[in-house]
């Protein structure tokens, strides 16, 4: 019984999003499905409020000055909200003290 419940959740879902996204203008299907997995994956809590609210806002800390050459102030600053994040802990420690390495492999890349 179970399962059946879940699989009617499913079939909704797939529906909804199925005839919602026939009504939308193409520039506004990507935005609408974008909300929408995210609002799925929360309830299944396969991602953290923090984290998603992270990547829609990307606070930062303002007025820092940026250490290393190959990332702007702002960026910086974002790094630094970013390492305050358990999953980032010294992230910002890592890139300044890593700096030589983090260039040769960009430009490597190129």
């Amino acid at each position: 019984m179970k399962q059946r419940v879940l699989n009617l959740i499913d079939s909704l879902t797939y529906s909804t999003s199925l005839y919602t996204t026939r009504s939308l203008f193409e520039a506004h299907k990507l935005i609408f499905t974008s909300q929408m997995v995210f609002q799925i994956l929360l309830t299944n809590k396969e991602i953290d409020l923090k984290e998603l609210e992270f990547l829609l806002r990307y606070p930062f800390v303002p007025n820092l000055t940026t250490p290393v050459d190959f990332l702007n102030d702002q960026s910086w600053g974002g790094i630094k909200a970013l390492s305050t994040m358990e999953e980032f802990h010294n992230l910002d420690r890592d890139i300044e003290g890593r700096e030589e390495m983090i260039v040769g492999i960009e430009i490597q890349e190129f």
